[in-house]
């Protein structure tokens, strides 16, 4: 399944990580953890339009953007939030949402998972919750 095609859903799978800002776009101070990159709801909304727009233009061969796409985004993104984030900065957050995507991607192939059209998000019972997140959170802590 090519993930690209998802790449608007991503708008409510963001939801496995953290956000933190004002509501406006604006990241909050990082408190204590001045070399992370704080991304909002807004940023990230942003960054994937970005990158469709890069694609419709042709920009991406492959599962990479050319280094032309990267400076483009890298230059839309910072004029806009009035940032200072660089191409890696973006290609990083580009794999987190890659990641993101196989987490979706892995869920779906299990029976108990399915994909829900209206709401766009993956849904199943709560006891199937339940035990993947006990799974889960199991195999991260050991």
């Amino acid at each position: 399944m090519e993930w690209s095609k998802w790449i608007p859903t991503l708008y409510l799978i963001i939801c496995f990580y953290n956000f933190e800002g004002d509501g406006d776009g604006n990241p909050k101070p990082s408190d204590g953890n001045e070399g992370r990159i704080r991304w909002t709801h807004s940023m990230d909304h942003y960054f994937i339009d970005l990158l469709l727009e890069q694609m419709k233009f042709g920009n991406k061969a492959g599962n990479t953007y050319t280094p032309q796409a990267w400076n483009a985004m890298v230059k839309s993104f910072n004029d806009r939030f009035k940032t200072h984030y660089c191409k890696e900065n973006l290609r990083n957050h580009y794999k987190h949402f890659k990641k993101q995507f196989s987490v979706v991607s892995n869920l779906l192939q299990l029976k108990e998972f399915a994909w829900n059209d209206n709401k766009e998000m993956v849904v199943a019972e709560d006891h199937v919750w339940d035990a993947y997140i006990k799974v889960t959170c199991f195999s991260h802590s050991s």
